[in-house]
């Protein structure tokens, strides 16, 4: 109510929904990724949670995220605590994997996917989609005139 009165509106169109709270949290995992970016920890919680109720194999079809997210977020979700400790060097710590997520228009991600696999066909390694991506990532970084004041690679 407060928010309404400081933005003067006297009413607010609502919508209730009659679900359980699996069904809100779902939807919760859903929504909150269509209006920005996730607090990773509170999402990761979110997910595990849902992991309780639903299958991968449902979870992948409801929410935004890739089968292989889900999974490695399940596979984590099973770790014990003292698991984290002490498992990774210095010199692996910056080969852990992080999960990146994009929302693209289809046109937006035909090119992509377009961009990676001339990549994945012209290397003479094999190399996964992730590797062509940091492929692409190099290239553009590598041959591209700063744009500003600021290389972004000095802010890398």
């Amino acid at each position: 109510m407060r928010v309404l009165r400081a933005l003067n509106y006297q009413t607010a169109h609502c919508v209730v929904w009659n679900v359980d709270d699996d069904q809100a949290r779902l939807y919760l995992a859903t929504l909150n990724r269509l209006s920005g970016s996730d607090v990773s920890e509170r999402r990761a919680a979110l997910l595990e949670n849902l992991l309780a109720t639903f299958d991968i194999n449902e979870l992948s079809t409801l929410l935004p995220d890739d089968r292989k997210q889900i999974e490695e977020l399940e596979r984590l979700s099973r770790l014990e605590p003292d698991e984290f400790t002490g498992r990774i060097t210095i010199e692996e710590k910056f080969e852990v994997s992080v999960i990146l997520s994009f929302m693209l228009e289809e046109s937006e991600a035909k090119e992509i996917n377009l961009a990676l696999d001339l990549v994945l066909n012209t290397e003479n390694e094999k190399l996964s989609r992730s590797q062509a991506l940091v492929h692409l990532a190099r290239f553009y970084l590598g041959h591209c005139k700063p744009v500003g004041k600021e290389s972004i690679k000095e802010n890398l």
